[in-house]
């Protein structure tokens, strides 16, 4: 009688002793690496943590970096400052401003006039409502086109012989350009209001003038730089850095003809700027606060 060299196993299966061997040896190899991988990463984690950044901090950082490199010269903005320095704080300055443009309360604005772009001229109307809600609209004869911001995407309607398009706006200047123009009541907004925060940024000439520079940062916008007069307290320009193709752009607006209008001082004129060179140039008639504006409008 000859004997089987197979061992029985449970539940009738049969196996050679060599190749259970095989199988166990190979099955405890498997298992080690398995368990060591994991063992391994944690003890790398705790050499070397990786430190959890709050939203709310990150933001932050966003706003002091934006804040170093605010003198970085892209376009016609960010020239290094050689006058002497009025040492304030952000709080003073912030003061000051809201004070001199008297915006205090303002949660829309509306602004009618004239806007010259590639040597054609619009009928415009530029609605902002805080925070960030924003619609431009030029109109002439031939064509109308609103851009327009619901404070998280971008498109623009254009309407022709009474028939209206609708398309996302891919622009990506375009897009930010149309955001700091709607950035008007950006200086007056309060932090626990809206989230916002101010950064002191450095000094900075602009037109052969010393201006002090606040970096805001509002939930749904780019980073901008303001650049306001200390003597005036007045918004001379605002502006943003950004990269588009790996290509650094400066996008930026330049205020003039400050007039009363109520209680409130407001630009009659601006220039949007993308890179140095001129994009448009805008003439405003009317200016309305307040002027009871719907989320549905945008």
């Amino acid at each position: 009688m000859i004997k089987s060299k197979r061992l029985h196993l449970p539940l009738g299966f049969r196996v050679r002793p060599r190749a259970l061997i095989y199988f166990l040896a190979i099955s405890a190899a498997v298992g080690g690496f398995v368990v060591c991988i994991p063992l391994y990463f944690y003890w790398q984690d705790l050499k070397d943590p990786t430190p959890v950044v709050p939203i709310k901090a990150l933001a932050s950082e966003q706003v002091e970096e934006e804040a170093a490199h605010a003198d970085e010269v892209v376009g016609d903005i960010g020239q290094d400052n050689e006058l002497e320095s009025v040492a304030l704080t952000l709080d003073l300055i912030l003061e000051k401003h809201r004070s001199a443009i008297g915006l205090e309360g303002a949660q829309s604005i509306l602004l009618s006039g004239k806007y010259v772009e590639d040597g054609r001229e619009f009928e415009m109307k530029l609605a902002a409502k805080m925070p960030t809600q924003i619609r431009k609209t030029l109109r002439d004869p031939k064509v109308e086109i609103a851009c327009i911001f619901d404070g998280e995407n971008a498109r623009v309607e254009v309407t022709r012989d009474e028939e209206r398009v609708t398309q996302v706006l891919d622009d990506v200047l375009y897009q930010n350009a149309m955001i700091l123009e709607g950035a008007m009541m950006s200086l007056g907004m309060h932090l626990e209001d809206t989230n916002a925060q101010y950064h002191r940024g450095k000094d900075q000439t602009y037109e052969g003038r010393n201006c002090w520079t606040i970096v805001s940062l509002i939930p749904g916008t780019p980073v901008m730089s303001h650049l306001i007069d200390p003597e005036t307290g007045l918004e001379s320009a605002r502006y943003l850095n950004l990269v588009v193709d790996e290509k650094p752009h400066q996008v930026s607006l330049h205020f003039s003809d400050y007039r009363a209008v109520d209680s409130f001082h407001f630009p009659h004129v601006y220039i949007l700027k993308i890179d140095g060179k001129t994009r448009g140039s805008a003439t405003i008639e009317s200016v309305k606060y307040n002027p009871g504006l719907m989320p549905w409008m945008f």
